[in-house]
């Protein structure tokens, strides 16, 4: 931890290797404090001291680089490694956000962002002990295509005796474009993830942290990258737990099945003839970023129409075997093979996530009619299917959610049931049940629904409708994190302690519940040991642990996919 004779020692090995002096010629005086500065693997950097929402002090240290920018010719690149800085540097100010899109629905999209960008953030608390503490590194969300670690605020997770890493990764095109070869190879985000995470694995302990209890965590897009860390052996050795919310690798919306198809449309929008992937590349590390927002945005937002069933353009994707390649086998065959990090890991979802989409589904359900007219169109979580088995599908779902009645009669909240199921419910409960047999899998569901949660998201432009039952996508998000400051109400007081405190027991031991605990209300939180009675921790109005969640919706999903013999589309 991040103790006074921490602090002590690093303003005299400051005093003495640059001297305060030298911290003036970087930093304006009246910023200056040689006991805010730390020394990293590649220069002395100085934060800022700041208060949690309870008043517990801790230090800030924010827009720490740890990749060169990715401009230029290292545009569509792998981060490359930062080079060492002499002097002082300023870590008081967040950094920008990466290029990105904004669907505000029903605004207009936008995009934002810069291609410099590539910083994170260490936040820790004060300590007068010299005990490293359980860290935190924290992968947002967003459909890969938006977000920033700038929005998450440490305050509950730092209250909790936990060190927060929070960082940034390229998105959209910038992150995920692939011509399926090695000139433009894609997963540069996930890339970006793991030079974040090799940084904080060699740097964390100067900031009160421990290297061998480093949980990497995150919901939705963050989810799903958690996943491809767990999977990739670029990542192994580098984290000790996982976290993840909302997300597993092989949901439709979780990877991209033909990127060279996705980037031959981002050419189209850029107006451009491509005659191999090299010329392309050439192009795109030359052209005006104005020019490659406009794509990236129009490319986005077209597909976004359809990407309940088809998924979205710009997402991880297997790579051809080359060196510095992230993933090259599908999650089924890796899993199959037991060549992941088999570390415990912590993992769920919410009641209702389709709710997200509850203005959009509203539409859907106006002219649900054309579902009877072609079943194979209700969207179903399965890609690549023939057309006989697309319409098979489609009346196996009406028969198993309303009874035999025509798609014509289908309620909102019916929608919102079979979207859930399997775009969600299914990938989640498969991902649970594959690592079971090998590791500690603790599942939860999160049944207590929020207004105010609810209108925080709405007020951020999701399409959610105010009054969905359930909880919908991301809705738990504000309640862990100080989301863009948003604080949390009361009726959110016990989930909140809940998820915070079973999270600071499974970053320190891999347990969630490690004892009895009042603050928990004496929960044993058991990890599934019989994947035919599986055991979650359910948030709802009781905390309490049941079994067997949507059993028979999971069934029949099961039962399903063995009915068309669908092909996990991820094996090559």
């Amino acid at each position: 931890m991040f103790s006074s004779k921490l602090i002590n020692f690093y303003s005299i090995v400051c005093i003495i290797n640059i001297g305060c002096r030298d911290c003036l010629n970087i930093l304006p005086k009246n910023r200056h404090n040689c006991s805010l500065q730390v020394s990293t693997t590649h220069g002395i950097i100085q934060g800022s001291k700041k208060i949690t929402i309870k008043g517990l002090p801790y230090f800030a240290y924010e827009g720490i680089p740890f990749a060169q920018p990715p401009l230029g010719d290292l545009r569509f690149r792998s981060p490359q490694p930062i080079k060492p800085w002499t002097g002082v540097l300023d870590a008081t100010v967040k950094s920008s956000e990466c290029v990105q899109v904004h669907i505000p629905f029903p605004n207009n999209p936008t995009t934002d962002g810069n291609e410099d960008c590539l910083y994170l953030n260490v936040f820790t608390p004060q300590t007068k002990t010299n005990k490293l503490l359980p860290v935190i590194f924290w992968i947002y969300g967003g459909a890969f295509y938006e977000g920033s670690a700038g929005d998450y605020g440490p305050s509950n997770l730092l209250e909790n005796g936990l060190v927060v890493v929070t960082s940034n990764y390229r998105l959209g095109m910038f992150g995920f474009l692939s011509t399926g070869d090695t000139v433009l190879p894609g997963n540069y985000g996930l890339k970006d993830q793991n030079a974040a995470l090799r940084w904080t694995y060699q740097n964390i302990v100067k900031f009160g942290g421990d290297p061998n209890r480093i949980t990497i965590s995150g919901q939705s897009a963050g989810g799903c990258s958690v996943w491809y860390h767990m999977l990739s052996s670029k990542s192994k050795g580098l984290f000790s737990r996982a976290i993840s919310m909302s997300a597993e690798p092989r949901s439709v919306w979780a990877y991209q099945q033909n990127p060279k198809a996705v980037a031959m449309n981002v050419a189209a929008n850029l107006g451009i003839g491509v005659k191999n992937s090299s010329q392309f590349a050439e192009y795109l590390r030359k052209a005006d970023i104005t020019d490659l927002k406009r794509a990236n945005l129009l490319v986005t937002f077209v597909q976004i129409l359809t990407a309940l069933q088809e998924g979205l353009p710009f997402t991880p994707t297997i790579e051809v075997d080359h060196e510095e390649a992230f993933i090259t086998s599908s999650p089924t065959e890796i899993i199959r093979q037991q060549k992941y990090s088999k570390v415990p890991i912590l993992m769920g979802m919410t009641t209702t996530e389709a709710g997200l989409f509850g203005k959009i589904l509203n539409l859907v359900k106006r002219i649900s009619v054309v579902f009877d007219i072609s079943p194979g169109s209700v969207p179903n979580g399965f890609k690549g299917l023939s057309t006989k088995n697309s319409g098979k599908v489609g009346r196996r779902i009406r028969d198993k959610y309303l009874q035999s009645k025509s798609f014509g009669t289908v309620t909102f909240e019916e929608l919102c049931n079979i979207l859930s199921d399997a775009l969600f419910t299914k990938p989640i409960m498969d991902a649970a049940r594959a690592l079971s047999p090998y590791t500690s899998v603790y599942l939860y569901i999160n049944s207590k629904p929020s207004l105010y949660m609810k209108g925080i998201l709405i007020h951020l432009g999701f399409p959610i409708l105010l009054h969905t039952r359930g909880v919908v996508h991301g809705e738990d998000v504000p309640i862990i994190w100080n989301y863009r400051n948003f604080s949390s109400p009361s009726d959110t007081y016990m989930i909140k302690k809940i998820f915070t405190k079973t999270w600071s027991n499974f970053a320190a031991t891999g347990n969630p519940t490690p004892g009895n605990d009042p603050v928990l209300n004496n929960i044993t939180w058991p990890p599934i040991t019989d994947n035919n009675n599986i055991p979650y921790l359910s948030l709802g109005e009781e905390i309490k642990v049941k079994y067997n969640y949507r059993k028979k919706y999971v069934e029949f999903w099961d039962n399903l996919e063995k009915e068309v013999k669908y092909k996990d589309m991820l094996l090559k």
